[in-house]
């Protein structure tokens, strides 16, 4: 079985909301309620029915959504950008999402 289109759909969704994320950074939210915003409205998407399809994804497959935290993280915490995605989950405490489908 191929989960692309499933990965596709559900990335482009989260993609889209990042930009409700931007807008509400714009309007000077402090970070812990950007975090809040992306772990209810966003991450929800990223991780539906996960349980089904983790163990199918390719390795680009599951980058193409830590892509997405990646930007969120960069978008909640500006001081992230360049640094090394598993050191940037450390700052507001977040697993990776394959260690959150991983535990499930």
């Amino acid at each position: 079985m191929n989960w692309q289109a499933h990965i596709d759909a559900i990335s482009h969704e989260a993609a889209s909301r990042l930009h409700f994320l931007r807008i509400l950074k714009k309007f000077g939210l402090k970070p812990h309620h950007l975090l809040h915003f992306y772990l209810t409205v966003i991450r929800p998407v990223l991780e539906y029915c996960s349980v089904v399809w983790h163990h199918s994804l390719t390795k680009a497959q599951s980058e193409t959504l830590e892509a997405i935290q990646r930007r969120a993280l960069r978008i909640i915490y500006p001081p992230t950008t360049g640094m090394p995605y598993t050191f940037a989950l450390t700052l507001p405490k977040l697993p990776s999402l394959r260690d959150c489908r991983e535990h499930k």
